[in-house]
């Protein structure tokens, strides 16, 4: 191997160090949408075994549209990020539907949408913790891709002083 062949595979080496560097800015975006995904999966498919397809509309949009967020992350791996718009609007869509869910949930409606469930007060402190939580974590999430746009994440300023030692 020329020295020149050495020298190329030590740039690409480099080039792609960074790529990785700016690509996992968004490693608990992408980690969370797809928990995302396969929890509305797994809802639809118990929706599915119940035969209530009618009710399976909201999971299956949910899917897709965490699906067209997971392919907004995947083209995130270059050194030129645009703002990631598709998975802010997914977030921010999370927090509707579980807002949504529970207004649903207080009013006893939750037959519908999850008709293998008992409707008791339990269900109902249940139900509402989990839809709690997942209007926290879109919360953080929009907060994490903030700042991300505004380059203050923790790991761009280790991807600065990474670029700074290579000058």
């Amino acid at each position: 191997m020329t020295d020149q062949e050495k020298a190329r595979i030590e740039e690409i080496r480099k080039d792609n160090a960074i790529k990785a560097m700016f690509y996992n800015r968004y490693l608990a975006i992408r980690y969370i949408s797809a928990a995302y995904l396969f929890i509305n999966l797994y809802w639809a498919a118990v929706l599915y075994m119940t035969q209530d397809y009618l009710a399976m509309v909201l999971p299956l949009a949910m899917i897709s549209f965490a699906g067209v967020t997971m392919w907004e992350q995947f083209k995130m791996f270059n050194r030129n990020q645009e703002e990631a718009k598709i998975t802010k609007r997914f977030y921010q869509t999370i927090i509707v539907v579980n807002i949504f869910l529970a207004l649903l949930t207080v009013a006893g409606q939750t037959g519908f949408l999850f008709p293998f469930l008992l409707q008791n007060s339990q269900t109902t402190i249940v139900l509402l913790s989990v839809q709690a939580v997942g209007v926290v974590i879109a919360l953080w999430i929009l907060l994490k891709l903030s700042r991300i746009n505004k380059n203050v994440d923790k790991q761009y300023i280790r991807l600065k002083h990474y670029l700074a030692t290579l000058k």
